[in-house]
């Protein structure tokens, strides 16, 4: 099970804080599960203001995800090469 807080996500009874803009692309990718999202999309989707936003702000952002989610075998970001990302998670990891 995956609960979103407003400072914080619990994945499988880990707490881990995150900034609000991950909290936000976390829960994008979430939404979007098993789909390829492409930088464009997590910039019109996330930001508030896309058109200030650099696509390398984006893979800055994911590769924090990925390191506050290195040590879960259940939740993992991965890179479509030339695509954009994608969210896989396992054991019937859901949202509430």
């Amino acid at each position: 099970e995956i609960v979103f807080g407003p400072h914080a996500v619990v994945v499988s009874g880990k707490r881990i804080a995150l900034a609000p803009i991950e909290m936000k692309i976390l829960r994008f990718l979430f939404e979007k599960q098993g789909q390829i999202s492409t930088r464009k999309q997590l910039i019109e989707g996330v930001w508030l203001h896309p058109h200030t936003v650099e696509t390398r702000t984006v893979d800055v952002h994911i590769g924090r995800l990925r390191k506050a989610f290195a040590g879960l075998r259940n939740l993992r970001i991965r890179t479509i090469y030339g695509a954009g990302y994608a969210l896989d998670t396992h054991d019937d990891l859901r949202m509430s």
